[in-house]
C-alpha cells in the first residue's frame, strides 16, 4: 500500500493517495497494483521520455519523471500511456529543499579548514547543492511510495537508487556502451563553439592554471594606486560589477577574470583588467597542504556516512568522487589569489557570484585579511543564499523586492543589507506604447536541461502558441538564447516541435544581453527568468510561465508580488496575452524593483565611513605569530638599542593615548572581550612612570592651545585621554594621577550628569546576554525583532555587536527602555543584577561616575571632554539623534564643570562607527576638535582634520617595548608601508 503525500490527479490537480481524493481512473490503477501486492515504477531519467524506450513494451502502475516539465506534459502522458505519471519535482515545496541542503552541509562544516581558515566542505558541497537537492527529493519519493515498490530506472544513477533504496533496482540502460559514450560527448561537443570548447578543455585539465599561468605572465599589473577587486567568472558577472564601477570614476578597479568568458573588452578607463591565471604559482608548501587536505577529507567522508542519509548516499553512490581533484585545484586558486592581494593593494572586494569556487575564494581571504568586502547578486534573485556563510560585510539589493527576499526568505540580517542598483534606467512614463507590427514577441530561453528540465516539452507548450499570436499579428518570435544554450542544438529542438509554416516566424538570438532585444520587443515571456526586472523596468510586458517553474526558489512569487511581470498559471493563458496588454493597466514597478545608488553611498560601502584624508588602512602582518614576534622580538629589541626614543626625537608629533579605564584593584576578570581594553591599577602606574621618564606628558590645556594655533609642544609630547567615565577612573584611576602628577582629558557621557552612579546601556545589555540561557531566541520589543543563538562566548558577542547596532538607532530613552525589557525576552530573575549592585568592585566597574565623582575630578585639575550623550554606534543613528547625542549635553555639562567643553570622542570611534556626518555636526556644535580611537600619532598636516583625531589605545595585554613603539610612532608606520601587501592584523 503506498503512502504518499500527493500525486497529480488526471486533471493536472494535486491531490493525497490517501482517502476519497483520487480520481476513479487512478482508483482502478492503484486497486490493479495493490491485488498483485506489487506496485510497478519506472524511474525515468530527463534525457528520456516514456515513449522512446524499451519501457514503454512494459506496463508501469506509476512513472516518475525524475526532471521537471509542466503538469499538461505529465498529464499528456498518462494520458497516451493509460498510466499515472508524475514528476519528482512535485515534492518539492517551496525554498524547504535549500533550508534541508543547508541542514546536510551543516554536519561537515569547520572539519576541513586549511591554513587560511577556508572551509573546503562548505565550498565545495554548496556547489553541488542541486546534487543535494535531488536526494532530498528521492528521499520523499521513498517514504511516497514505501519500500515494497517494484523499481526501475530507464538509465544510470542506479548505483544512488540502489543505496536510497537499499537494494539492487534494475535498469534498461545499465552500462552504456563505449560507442554510445564517445557519441553522446561527441554530440555534446558539437553543440559548443571552438571558443567554448577551448574553455571548456582548459576549465577540466588546466584548473590550476599550470599551463595558462606561462600565457598570461605579462598581465601581473603592480600597480601603485589603491584597487577594488572585482573577481568574474563570467560575462554576466562582469557586466554587473563594472556597472557599479562606472559610478566611481575617480577610484580604480581591477577586474580579475577566472577564465576567458569572464574577460570583458568594453572600454572602463578606470578598470584595468587582468587574469587570475597570471598570478597562479606552484610551490611544495602548498601541494603538501593539499594532500594534508585530501587526508582530512578521507576522515570526514567517514563522519559523512554516519550523518543524515542523504549524505550518506551521496558518498556511497560516488558523488563526491572528483572532491580530492577539486580541492586540488581550489587550493592552487587560493594561493592565486592570494599571491594577487599581497602584490596589489588592493582596498575592497566586490563580489558577483559567491556560489562559484574561484570567485568565493576572494571573499573568504577579504575577511580574513580585514579588507571590506561587497555581495552583489547578479541575477535577480539569489536563494543559494540561504545555504552559503555569508562572509560579505555589506549584500547590495538592487531594490525593495530583492531586499525583501534577502531578508524574509534568505535570513540575511537586516543591518547588512543595503539597497542600490548600479543603474535602474527605470522607464517611468509607465507601459510603452506602439504598434505590435513594429515589434516582436521576444521568449527569453533558458539552459533547462543543466537543472534537469526538458526544454523539448517548455518549447512544445510555449512556442506554438506564440506563434499563433505572432501569425495574427503580423510579427515575428525571437528566441533569445542563454549564453551556455547551444544554438544548433535548439534550431533542432525548434524543428522538432514545429512544423514548417511556423518555423519561418521565428528568429533565434544569441546577442550577448538582453537589453540588445528591449528595442524590437512587445513583450517578453520566459520561465523564472530576471529579464523580468529588466522589462519592467522599461515598460514591457512580461509574463512569467509558472507552471513550468520548478518550485524550488519562489523566485516567480516574488517576481509577482513586486509587479515584475504578470504569472501565467496554464499554456492556454498564453493565448490571452494581447488581450492583457490592452486591457490590464500595468503598474510602474521600477522603485520597487531598482533604485540606483549614489556615488557617495557606494564609496562608503566600498572604503569606509570616513573621508579619504582620515581614512588609513590598518591592515598588518598576516597572522598571529607575526604579531607576537614584534611584540616579545623586535619591539623589545629596538627599545634596548635606543631605536625608538631616537625615532621620537626626530618626528616632531603629539601622540594622544586614550584608556578606557582602570579595573579595580579587587575584580576579577570576567571576560577578556569586555575587559580587554582595560589595565591594572600597576601597570597604569607603570606606564605612567616610564612616559614621564622618557617622553613629555602635557596638560590638556596646552594641547588645546596647540590645537587652535596659539602655541608649541615639547618634543616627544603626549596627551592622555580616558574614555567612558566608569566609576573606576574616580576610584582607581584619579589617586595614581594625583600621585604621579599627571594630568588627563576625561571624556564623559550624559550619564555622569545623574545624582547616583548607572549602568550604561550597552555595559547592561552585554551582561544580560553572558547570564542568559542558552538556546535560540526570538526577540520582539516594539518594533525590533531579532532572531539569533546564545550559545558559545563568541556567540553572544556577536549578538552582542550586533543588537548595540540595531539599539543605536534608537533615542537614549528608547532604547534604555528596550534594555530593560530583555530582562523578560532572556527569562532572567529579577535579581539577576544583585552582585553587580552589591559587589562594590563589580560597582565600580559597570557603572558610570555621578555628578560628584565628576566634581571631584573637576577640582582635581582634571579636564573633561563629552563622550555623547548615551554612547550609541553614531553611524547607525539617524540624523536627529545624532545631533542630540553630540550636542545634547554639552550645555549641562559646561555648567556642571565651570569650563567650556572643547573636545569630542567618538563611541567605540573605530571606522564602522564615525561618517562624515558626525565629523560635520561636531563641528556644528562648537566643539574645537574630536578624537578617533584608532590611527597613528597627530601631526601638524592632521589639525586640518581636528575633527577626525586620531589616537593610540592602550590595551591589557600590551607591554612598555610595544606602547614605546606605538608613541614613537613606529607601529602605525609599519602598518601604513604594509598596508599594499594586506597581511592581516595581529591584535
Amino acid at each position: 500500500m503506498l503512502n504518499g503525500l500527493y500525486v497529480a490527479d488526471s486533471s493536472g490537480s494535486k491531490r493525497t493517495t490517501s482517502g476519497n481524493l483520487l480520481s476513479q481512473s487512478n482508483r482502478v490503477i492503484w486497486r490493479r497494483a495493490i491485488n498483485r501486492r506489487t506496485v510497478k515504477v519506472l524511474l525515468l531519467n530527463p534525457e528520456d521520455t516514456p515513449y522512446s524506450g524499451e519501457w514503454q513494451e512494459h506496463l508501469w502502475d506509476l512513472i516518475v519523471d525524475l526532471g521537471w516539465a509542466g503538469p499538461d506534459c505529465h498529464r499528456r502522458w498518462g494520458q497516451q500511456l493509460g498510466t499515472q505519471v508524475i514528476s519528482l519535482y512535485d515534492f518539492q515545496e517551496p525554498i524547504e529543499v535549500f533550508r534541508k541542503v543547508n541542514e546536510i552541509i551543516d554536519v561537515g562544516r569547520n572539519q576541513l579548514l586549511d591554513s587560511q581558515g577556508i572551509d573546503w566542505w562548505e565550498l565545495i558541497a554548496a556547489v553541488q547543492y542541486e546534487k543535494l537537492q535531488f536526494l532530498c527529493l528521492l528521499n520523499r519519493l521513498k517514504e511516497y511510495l514505501g519500500t515494497s515498490a517494484d523499481l526501475t530506472a530507464s538509465r544510470p544513477p542506479t548505483n544512488l537508487f540502489e543505496q536510497v533504496w537499499d537494494r539492487r533496482i534494475p535498469c534498461f540502460h545499465s552500462r552504456p556502451s563505449r560507442r554510445m559514450n564517445w557519441e553522446g560527448r561527441a554530440g555534446r561537443v558539437w553543440n559548443l563553439t571552438p571558443a567554448q570548447i577551448v574553455e571548456v578543455a582548459f576549465d577540466k585539465w588546466d584548473a590550476d592554471y599550470k599551463l595558462r599561468r606561462y600565457a598570461n605572465l605579462q598581465l601581473r599589473l603592480r600597480n601603485n594606486d589603491p584597487l577594488v577587486l572585482l573577481p568574474s567568472p563570467y560575462v554576466n558577472v562582469s557586466r554587473v560589477v563594472l556597472a557599479y564601477a562606472s559610478l566611481l570614476p575617480e577610484r580604480k578597479f581591477l577586474l580579475v577574470s577566472t577564465r576567458h568568458s569572464g574577460k570583458w573588452k568594453s572600454g572602463h578607463p578606470n578598470v584595468l583588467r587582468t587574469s587570475l591565471a597570471a598570478y597562479a604559482r606552484s610551490s611544495r608548501r602548498s601541494r603538501r597542504e593539499a594532500e594534508s587536505l585530501v587526508k582530512g577529507w578521507d576522515e570526514l567522508k567517514r563522519v559523512l556516512l554516519t550523518g543524515l542519509p542523504e549524505l550518506r548516499w551521496a558518498t556511497q553512490a560516488g558523488y563526491f568522487n572528483d572532491f580530492a581533484e577539486r580541492l586540488a585545484a581550489g587550493v592552487c586558486a587560493r594561493d592565486a589569489w592570494w599571491n594577487l592581494l599581497r602584490n596589489e593593494p588592493i582596498e575592497s572586494v566586490l563580489c558577483g557570484d559567491d556560489l562559484n569556487i574561484y570567485t568565493r575564494i576572494p571573499l573568504i581571504l577579504a575577511k580574513q585579511m580585514g579588507l571590506r568586502s561587497i555581495y552583489c547578486a547578479h541575477g535577480a534573485l539569489d536563494a543559494t543564499l540561504l545555504f552559503k556563510q555569508r562572509y560579505a560585510d555589506i549584500y547590495l539589493a538592487k531594490g525593495e523586492m530583492e531586499a525583501d527576499y534577502m531578508a524574509r526568505i534568505c535570513r540575511v540580517p537586516q543591518e547588512r543589507i543595503e539597497i542600490g542598483a548600479p543603474n535602474a534606467r527605470a522607464n517611468h512614463g509607465g507601459r510603452k506604447e506602439f504598434s505590435c507590427a513594429s515589434r516582436s514577441i521576444v521568449f527569453f530561453s533558458q539552459p533547462y536541461e543543466v537543472y534537469k528540465g526538458r526544454p523539448e516539452e517548455a518549447y512544445r507548450e510555449i512556442l506554438p502558441r506564440l506563434c499563433n499570436i505572432a501569425r495574427t499579428h503580423d510579427c515575428k518570435v525571437i528566441v533569445k538564447l542563454h549564453p551556455f544554450e547551444s544554438r544548433r542544438e535548439r534550431k533542432r529542438l525548434i524543428e522538432r516541435v514545429l512544423p514548417p509554416s511556423k518555423r519561418s516566424l521565428i528568429e533565434i538570438s544569441a546577442c550577448r544581453f538582453a537589453s540588445e532585444l528591449f528595442d524590437k520587443a512587445w513583450f517578453g515571456i520566459s520561465v523564472s527568468s530576471s529579464v523580468a526586472l529588466e522589462c519592467a523596468q522599461q515598460g514591457i510586458p512580461f509574463f512569467n510561465c509558472g507552471w513550468l517553474e520548478p518550485k524550488d526558489t519562489g523566485y516567480v512569487q516574488q517576481f509577482t508580488k513586486f509587479g515584475a511581470g504578470q504569472l501565467l498559471t496554464c499554456p492556454e493563458e498564453i493565448d490571452s496575452i494581447p488581450k492583457l496588454i490592452r486591457e490590464t493597466n500595468l503598474r510602474d514597478p521600477s522603485s520597487l524593483l531598482c533604485e540606483t545608488i549614489n556615488s557617495k553611498s557606494l564609496e562608503r560601502f566600498m572604503f569606509g565611513d570616513l573621508p579619504s584624508e582620515v581614512q588609513k588602512a590598518v591592515p598588518t602582518f598576516a597572522s598571529k605569530v607575526a604579531g607576537r614576534l614584534l611584540r616579545r622580538v623586535f619591539y623589545p629589541s629596538l627599545s634596548k638599542a635606543g631605536y625608538l626614543f631616537t625615532r621620537a626625537n626626530r618626528f616632531q608629533s603629539l601622540a594622544v593615548i586614550t584608556y578606557h579605564g582602570v579595573l579595580p584593584s579587587s575584580y576579577q576578570e570576567e571576560d577578556r572581550f569586555i575587559d580587554g581594553g582595560m589595565v591594572r591599577t600597576d601597570a597604569f602606574r607603570r606606564q605612567l612612570r616610564w612616559l614621564k621618564s622618557h617622553y613629555c606628558v602635557i596638560d590638556p590645556e596646552a594641547c588645546h592651545r596647540w590645537l587652535m594655533g596659539r602655541g608649541d609642544l615639547p618634543s616627544r609630547a603626549v596627551l592622555l585621554t580616558c574614555d567612558d567615565g566608569l566609576l573606576s577612573t574616580a576610584t582607581e584611576m584619579l589617586p595614581v594621577l594625583h600621585e604621579e602628577q599627571v594630568k588627563c582629558l576625561f571624556f564623559v557621557t550624559g550619564s555622569s550628569l545623574c545624582e547616583h552612579p548607572v549602568r550604561p546601556w550597552y555595559l547592561q545589555l552585554y551582561l544580560l546576554l553572558l547570564c542568559a540561557p542558552r538556546g535560540r531566541t526570538v526577540v520582539q520589543v516594539d518594533s525590533l525583532r531579532l532572531h539569533f543563538n546564545l550559545g558559545s562566548r563568541q556567540e553572544r558577542c556577536a549578538v552582542w555587536w550586533r543588537l548595540v547596532k540595531e539599539l543605536s538607532k534608537y533615542p537614549a530613552d528608547k532604547r534604555q527602555m528596550i534594555v530593560n525589557q530583555f530582562l523578560d525576552v532572556l527569562r532572567l530573575p529579577r535579581e539577576w543584577d544583585l552582585s553587580y549592585r552589591q559587589e562594590p568592585s563589580l560597582r565600580e566597574r559597570y557603572t558610570t561616575l555621578s555628578r560628584s565623582n565628576l566634581q571631584q575630578l573637576v577640582d582635581a585639575g582634571m579636564a573633561i571632554g563629552n563622550h555623547t550623550l548615551s554612547h550609541p554606534l553614531l553611524s547607525q543613528s539617524s540624523d536627529e539623534v545624532s545631533w542630540k547625542e553630540i550636542a545634547g549635553t554639552q550645555a549641562e555639562l559646561q555648567s556642571v564643570i565651570g569650563t567650556p567643553v572643547w573636545a569630542l570622542a567618538y563611541p567605540f570611534g573605530d571606522r564602522g562607527s564615525i561618517t562624515p556626518r558626525e565629523i560635520s555636526l561636531a563641528e556644528q556644535a562648537g566643539y574645537d576638535c574630536a578624537f578617533l580611537n584608532f590611527g597613528g600619532c597627530v601631526h601638524r598636516q592632521s589639525l586640518k582634520q581636528r575633527f577626525a583625531l586620531p589616537r593610540l589605545h592602550i590595551s591589557a595585554r600590551m607591554g612598555i617595548a610595544e606602547i614605546e613603539a606605538l608613541v614613537s610612532g613606529l607601529d602605525w608606520s609599519l602598518r601604513e608601508q604594509f598596508a599594499r601587501y594586506r597581511f592581516a592584523a595581529a591584535s
